[in-house]
């Protein structure tokens, strides 16, 4: 079980299956949320967006899917994403915290286009996105 209280979350390489919880997003003082190289499915929460402590994020080396939320846009002390090799698709956003990562944070997502800076692409504007 996750305790309320810590600052980390480093679970990467653990075999860990199916999907990230939402209830990580109650995790308010968390600095660190390491899920990399797992197995873990579906889409990142959008709760997660309630971490306003988060400076890292890695969740590379998953099978997830689905649109990146722009709800994570809004975390600003986020100094670090990875969200590679996954299957994500949609738009990479471009705004708040999102505006000082490079396209290394995205790679090997073939779905995944953008970022929506570019102006040619909007967030969403990618077809169907599951």
């Amino acid at each position: 079980m996750l305790g309320l209280c810590s600052l980390y979350r480093e679970l990467y390489m653990n075999e860990l299956v199916g999907p990230i919880p939402r209830e990580l997003g109650n995790l308010k003082s968390l600095v660190s949320l390491d899920l990399y190289h797992n197995n873990l499915t579906g889409t990142i929460p959008a709760s997660l967006s309630k971490l306003s402590n988060l400076k890292f994020l890695r969740l590379n080396g998953n099978r997830l899917t689905g649109r990146i939320p722009r709800e994570l846009t809004k975390l600003e002390s986020l100094k670090i994403i990875d969200l590679s090799n996954n299957d994500l698709c949609g738009t990479i956003p471009a705004s708040g915290s999102f505006s000082k990562f490079t396209e290394e944070s995205f790679v090997n997502n073939s779905r995944l286009e953008g970022p929506e800076l570019m102006g040619s692409v909007r967030y969403g504007a990618a077809g169907s996105c599951k």
